[in-house]
């Protein structure tokens, strides 16, 4: 019960979040926001892209309240288990590849079916994220700086971004949505390429080539 409770949380912050307006409910910020000069000093609620002035991390941060159960209950750890760090690796090369031919095949041309397809049957290694950046955060390759700053399912970090970003994307072209708008769909196409950018980027400063 507990468990279902924090899926339909999830759910919920999430659709809040990759609504048309591309915002969380202003009441939710402003209660998640609600911090002392102090606080928003040391970086607990920082300048933004949008005109709202809060990150775009703190922006997602209820969605993170519940992300630990359902990214537990979504990631795979047997197959994480048997992925070796080099494998996983080059998954998420593919995968960042994916997202450009997603950008250069499908965005410009506003082929929103075309792009609704290859993203579900298709882009194989970016849905396959989650168990690709397990198996690396279970491994020796990654210091333990490094794996917290891509995050663990009990920790936020760049990996969240990512799979927000991604799953904003797949939200905003489902057949469900009438009124697909170019600029949300750029918009999340951008943000999950670059936050997986940053988890290569970790990635490589620990050696993988």
């Amino acid at each position: 019960m507990v468990r279902a409770i924090l899926f339909f949380c999830a759910v919920s912050s999430a659709s809040g979040f990759v609504s048309h307006t591309g915002c969380v409910r202003t009441h939710q910020l402003h209660t998640v926001c609600n911090m002392s000069p102090q606080e928003e000093a040391a970086g607990h609620c920082d300048p933004i892209m949008t005109g709202n002035n809060i990150s775009r991390r703190r922006a997602l941060l209820l969605t993170t309240i519940a992300l630990p159960s359902f990214w537990a209950s979504h990631a795979r750890p047997s197959f994480a288990a048997k992925l070796r760090p080099d494998d996983a690796y080059a998954s998420l090369v593919k995968a960042r590849q994916e997202l450009q031919i997603a950008n250069d095949t499908f965005l410009q041309k506003k082929d929103w079916e075309g792009l609704r397809t290859y993203l579900t049957d298709e882009a194989v290694n970016m849905n396959n994220y989650d168990v690709s950046a397990q198996a690396l955060l279970e491994s020796k390759r990654l210091d333990a700086e490094s794996k917290k700053d891509i995050g663990t399912i009990r920790r936020y970090g760049v990996g969240a971004d990512v799979i927000i970003m991604y799953g904003g994307l797949k939200n905003e072209v489902d057949e469900g949505n009438e009124s697909v708008s170019y600029a949300e769909v750029g918009k999340f196409l951008r943000g999950a390429s670059q936050s997986l950018e940053e988890v290569l980027a970790i990635c490589r400063s620990n050696g993988f080539n």
